[in-house]
Parts: structure tokens; C-alpha cells; sequence
């Protein structure tokens, strides 16, 4: 209502005091006529003027500025009610037309409209946000500048529309109003860019800047002059360019407070950009390039970009928006530079200069443009030939623990994010939410929903671009895993006829063999027996309770030992612990590991006594074989030796996420095998 208020108030003021659709009589070239539009006439005299004069003739200076010693004429003529210009037209016919003082809206000229609206659209937009968000400091100093702003576009408005007749205090306090109107809008930015993204001064500072506004205004007052006007304005702009590259360092460790900078950094750029296109084509074009009030059409982009970063507008879209605007403002300035380079130093005509400045364009700046835009582009994403590398080294990755890490060193690697964790419910789709900062990804890979977080090491927002690349990295995995999938159902009905021929064919043979073997023969049979139930189990995928295979293994490796002479203490799986089921894998490696053990302890350790401690400790089991032999070698327990057996016990436990640790100080060894029961094993209820 205000805004209306005012906008109604400044358009009747202007009517009032406006020279649009009055007739006025101008002496010029020995010919009387009417100004406006009027038809030539002769013979024109005023009739109902009431004025001094019954007949005023005026000449085009007595309508210029202030009007002269011919101003009260003028404003008894604006103000005469029933005043008509009388007169022959050219076909010798008498003619009376009634001189208008009150011209129409219709009457008012661009130069009017177009200050009225875009100050009415601007305070549209910084009192729309401000009413959103009433309590933050920055849509009240934005809201201030808006209303300033608009003061100042509707006294301009006023100011092109008068005439030479008007009250001169009236004008004088409107220009008046207009400095102090302008001084405050300035002094409002460079409140708010001290205040936002990152407040570099406390509240109270802020408002104390937009106080100084009512000095500096006054003394340009009591110094008015075009030349001071200029220098003051373009002091303020600089001023406020400053605190842009202060608050560019200060949001250095923050994306989102850059992310709004940048609209607001932008914005200055084309605003500026924009401007001195203009001025630079009005001058090569032989004029003086100021736009007049046409210039504000160019202002008004720069005042949205301010409100789309006080607004915080589409923050995660803008890092791809920000190099196809810049890329669009180099080509502008260099065309201008170019061309005018060409006029106005090589004296080129303007005809052949922009056939030149167009080729240069075209063949030179857009070349290294999209150059530029590749190398960037490409630093950020990965080739379609590498993505499918990336995917299916992640699908067919050994163990799921492998396939995980390696879908998490893939995140890492393109987009760079400070912190990547379980996402506390399950995830539908990649999203992108708290404006860019985090970047949720559905379950993949073996590997859990997770959450993305400060991408580019915490200098930059997560973009829509990288979202749709995150969605097609999460597509073509899970399309991997699938394949991956069939060709392992596929190669599992294989192995289970395989296990089944293994176990009908050859296991029936050693049976037999068994029933005819003698007691030296026996002990081995049975040992391939177990072996090959073993790997009929592993090609099938079944599982075997842990206490089971320990058992087996206990009762080979002691036979074993007892038949070289060693004694051994190896107390049986304590009753009634935790059920364990082992895959072939565990299986395997325990049963090696602790065969090599057991080998190594027979050929070199020459011990008489050896003891055991099986133990499960958290999610891992622990083998502790210790015996009283002659020990190790330090180059033996560093890995230096010619001999396999270490080596391969070492690399057998590390296939399974498991370490065997070699203690041979103060005599004997102790070996401690230790092997995780997660992920390729099961821990039950007892």
C-alpha cells in the first residue's frame, strides 16, 4: 500500500508539473507554430489566459531548462483554466483548440515509465524478501537500499517530465532528496556487504555505515555539481567492489556463503558490463553514450542478482551457471574492445571494423573458450571408457569389503568430499540437500546408504550435474552387480555339479581304496577324504560350524606332532560357547595356517613341547601355537629368508583380512594367528 501510495503520488506530482500533451506557441524560422505535436498554423493567437500578455510567443530556449525570464508566463499559461490556441490552418480555416495544462497518463513518455517501474520492481523484490525474512539483517539493510532506490527512480521520473513554469523551491528540494536518497541506497550495499554471506561487522557497525549516508549526502548537497556527483558515485562503487574481494576471502572455508557471494559478484559484473557496453556504443557511434534514463533497463539485472544472493537462490546450480555468464561477458567485452580498437586506433570505418571484430571473435575467442570449458569440464567428471573401468572394477572386486572401499575411493576421487558417512535411514535416490552441502546416495555396492559432505574439500557446493553423475555411477554399479550376480549363479550350478561329480566319483573310489588299505595307507585316505568334503563344501557354498573344523584340525595336527615326539597341550573348544559357521574361506585358512604352523614346528623348531590357545575375541579368532624350539632367525621374522612357508602363511591370512604375528625372543617361537569371523562368518546365540 505504501509502495502504491507513492507510486500514485510522484505520477499526479508529475502530471502536474509535466509538459506532455500542452500546446505551446515556438517562434522559429519566421513561422509561428505549437509545440507537441501541434499542426502549423498562422495567425495563432491565446485567448482565456488571463495572463499578462494576451499573446505569448516563446522560443525553443524558453522551454529548456529553468525556463528563463519567460517562467512566470509559462506557469500562468499551465495554470489558466479555460487558455485555447486560436488560429488558421493550412487550408485558410479558422481553428480553436483548447491548451491542455493537465496532460494524461497516456501523455507521460518513457522517460517517465520507465524509472517509475523499474523502481517499483525493485522495491517489489527487496520488500517481498524482506517481508519472508523480517528478523535478518540483511534482508532489512537489502529492503532499505530497495527503498532508497525507488526514491531515487521516481524523483528522476519527475525530473524529465517537467516544465520550465514550475516552482523552482519544488525541484530544489526533490534534487535534494534525490542525494540523499542515492547516498543511503550505496551506503544500505556497503551495510549489507559487510553483513552478508559472512558478517565481517557486528549489527550495530552495520547500521552505523547507512547512518554516515546523511553527512556524506549533505555536504554533496552544499557541493552540487555533475563533476562531484560522478566522482561520488563511482568512489561508492569502488568502495563496494572492495568489500566483495574482503568477503571472497572471508567465505574461502564456506560453500554456501561463496555460493551467494558469487550471485552477488556476478550480478556487479553484468551490471558494470552491461553499463559500459553501453557507453562504448554510444561513443562508437559518434554520440556521447550516456543512456540517460534508459541506462536503468541495464541497472535492473544488476539488482536481481543482488536479491536472488541476499535470497540464497538456487545456490548448488550456480558454480554451472557462473562460467557460461563469464564466458558470455569476456566475448562481449572483447568485441567492444576489438572494435573499437579498430575505429578509433587503426581508423578503420565502422562497417569494416565489425566484419573484422566478428572474425577475430569467431575464429580466436571462441576456439579457446570452448577449449577452456573442456579442460574444466573434464577436470570435474570421468570419461565415459574410465567410468565403465571405475564400475566394473567395483562390481567384480574379490570380497564385498573390497567392492565397498573401492565405490568409497571412487566417491572420494570425484567429488572430493570432506566427509563420507552411513546415512542414518535408507536412501531412495541420490539427493542433494542443506543447499548443496550434502549429497545422500542410495545403498550400492555392497557398500551402505551414505552422505556425501562439503565436496572440494570443503570449498564447494555439490551441483546438479554432479548429481545426475552420482545417479548414474549408483545406476551402472547396481546394473554391474547384476551381471556380476548371474554370472556367479551361473558359475555356481558349475561348481555344484562339479562338487557333486567330486563327491559321487572320486570320494567312492577312496572309500573303497579304504576298506583295502593297510594301517599306513589308512591315515592318508582318510585325509583325503576329509579334504575333498571339504572342497565339495567350498564349491557348494555351505557353511560348517567352526568347532567342527577345529576339532579336525586338533586331532591331525596332534597326531602329527605326537608322531614326531612332541608333546602338546591343545585344550578341546570350550562347551557351550558361541556357535560359529565358517565359510570355506576361514575354513581354509585356518586350516592351512595352522598345518604350516604345525610342519615348520616338526623340520626346524626341534622343540619337545608345544602349546595351544584358541580364543574368540570380538569378531576375530585368535590361534596362539608357542613351542620351546631353537626359535627364529630375525631375518626368518622379517619376511628376508629364501623359505615359502612364512610368506605363504603371511599372504593366506592377509586374503581373508587376517595377520600372523612371530614372537621368538628368549627362546622358542609363539606364532599368533588371527583371523576375522566378519563378514565371512556367522556368530550364533549359544
Amino acid at each position: 500500500m505504501v509502495t502504491f501510495a507513492a507510486a500514485v503520488a510522484v505520477l499526479g506530482f508529475t502530471l502536474t508539473n509535466s509538459l506532455a500533451g500542452g500546446r505551446f506557441l515556438v517562434a522559429g524560422d519566421g513561422v509561428i507554430y505549437t509545440l507537441s505535436e501541434g499542426p502549423t498554423w498562422s495567425g495563432v493567437a491565446l485567448t482565456g489566459t488571463g495572463c499578462a500578455e494576451p499573446m505569448l510567443v516563446l522560443t525553443p530556449n524558453d522551454l529548456g531548462e529553468g525556463g528563463g525570464a519567460r517562467a512566470p508566463l509559462i506557469r500562468c499559461l499551465m495554470d489558466a483554466p479555460d487558455a485555447a490556441v486560436r488560429g488558421s490552418d493550412a487550408a485558410g480555416q479558422v481553428q480553436v483548440q483548447p491548451l491542455r495544462s493537465r496532460p494524461k497518463l497516456w501523455h507521460l513518455t518513457a522517460d517517465v515509465w520507465i524509472p517509475v517501474i523499474i523502481g517499483l520492481l525493485s522495491w517489489g523484490l527487496s520488500g517481498g524478501l524482506w517481508a519472508f525474512r523480517p528478523r535478518e539483517l540483511a534482508t532489512q539493510l537489502f529492503a532499505l537500499g530497495g527503498l532508497a532506490f525507488m526514491s531515487s527512480l521516481l524523483i528522476i521520473g519527475s525530473f524529465t517530465a517537467h516544465h520550465p513554469g514550475s516552482d523552482p523551491a519544488i525541484f530544489s528540494a526533490l534534487l535534494h532528496a534525490n542525494l540523499i536518497a542515492n547516498q543511503t541506497f550505496y551506503f544500505a550495499l556497503m551495510a549489507l556487504f559487510l553483513s552478508y554471506p559472512v558478517r565481517l561487522i557486528p549489527p550495530v557497525g552495520a547500521w552505523g555505515v547507512v547512518a554516515l549516508s546523511v553527512p556524506c549526502a549533505l555536504a554533496q548537497v552544499s557541493l552540487i555539481s555533475p563533476a562531484v556527483t560522478g566522482l561520488l558515485a563511482v568512489a561508492n562503487m569502488l568502495v563496494i567492489i572492495a568489500l566483495i574481494v574482503w568477503q571472497f576471502f572471508a567465505t574461502r572455508a564456506k560453500p554456501r556463503e561463496r555460493a551467494a557471494l558469487t550471485w552477488l559478484g556476478l550480478s556487479v559484473a553484468v551490471g558494470c558490463a552491461l553499463w559500459a557496453g553501453t557507453l562504448a556504443i554510444g561513443m562508437l557511434q559518434g554520440g556521447s553514450g550516456d543512456p540517460g534514463v534508459f541506462g536503468l533497463v541495464l541497472f535492473f539485472p544488476f539488482y536481481v542478482g543482488l536479491t536472488l544472493g541476499v535470497a540464497r537462490f538456487c545456490l548448488v546450480e550456480l558454480q554451472d551457471w557462473t562460467f557460461r555468464i563469464l564466458f558470455f561477458l569476456a566475448a562481449a567485452v572483447l568485441f567492444l574492445a576489438v572494435d573499437a580498437a579498430l575505429v578509433m586506433v587503426a581508423g578503420l570505418g565502422q562497417g569494416v571494423a565489425l566484419t573484422v571484430t566478428l572474425l577475430v571473435v569467431a575464429f580466436g575467442y571462441l576456439p579457446v573458450r570452448d577449449l577452456v570449458w573442456r579442460r574444466l569440464r573434464d577436470g570435474k567428471t570421468l570419461s565415459e571408457a574410465a567410468m565403465f573401468e571405475a564400475v566394473l572394477a567395483i562390481a567384480f572386486a574379490a570380497t564385498p569389503g573390497e567392492r565397498a572401499q573401492r565405490w568409497r575411493d571412487l566417491l572420494q576421487g570425484l567429488f572430493r568430499p570432506l566427509r563420507i558417512e552411513p546415512a542414518p535411514a535408507e536412501v531412495a535416490e541420490a539427493t542433494i540437500s542443506g543447499e548443496g552441502l550434502h549429497l545422500s546416495l542410495p545403498a550400492a555396492a555392497e557398500a551402505p546408504a551414505l552422505i556425501l559432505s562439503y565436496a572440494r574439500d570443503g570449498r564447494g557446493l555439490f551441483s546438479p550435474s554432479q548429481l545426475r553423475l552420482a545417479r548414474q555411477l549408483v545406476q551402472l554399479v547396481r546394473t554391474a552387480s547384476q551381471s556380476r550376480d548371474a554370472w556367479e549363479r551361473g558359475a555356481a550350478t558349475v561348481r555344484r555339479q562339479m562338487a557333486q561329480d567330486l563327491h559321487d566319483d572320486v570320494g567312492a573310489r577312496l572309500l573303497s581304496g579304504l576298506n583295502q588299505a593297510d594301517a599306513v595307507t589308512r591315515p592318508i585316505l582318510h585325509d583325503a577324504l576329509r579334504d575333498i568334503r571339504a572342497i565339495s563344501s567350498a564349491m557348494l557354498g555351505q557353511t560348517a560350524p567352526l568347532d567342527g573344523v577345529m576339532a579336525d584340525i586338533r586331532f591331525e595336527s596332534v597326531r602329527r606332532l605326537e608322531a614326531a615326539g612332541v608333546v602338546t597341550d591343545w585344550p578341546l573348544w570350550p562347551h557351550g560357547g558361541p556357535a560359529v559357521l565358517a565359510d570355506y574361506r576361514l575354513q581354509k585358512a585356518l586350516t592351512s595356517g595352522l598345518r604350516e604352523i604345525v610342519s615348520n614346528i616338526i623340520k626346524h623348531a626341534g622343540a619337545r613341547h608345544v602349546a595351544v590357545d584358541m580364543r574368540l575375541e570380538g569378531d576375530a579368532l585368535t590361534c596362539a601355537v608357542a613351542d620351546d624350539g631353537v626359535g627364529l632367525s630375525d631375518l626368518a621374522v622379517s619376511g628376508e629368508t629364501a623359505g615359502q612357508g612364512l610368506k605363504g602363511l603371511q599372504r593366506r591370512a592377509g586374503e581373508v583380512g587376517g595377520s600372523v604375528r612371530f614372537d621368538s625372543q628368549g627362546g622358542g617361537t609363539r606364532v599368533v594367528l588371527t583371523l576375522p569371523l566378519r563378514p565371512n562368518a556367522e556368530i550364533l546365540a549359544p
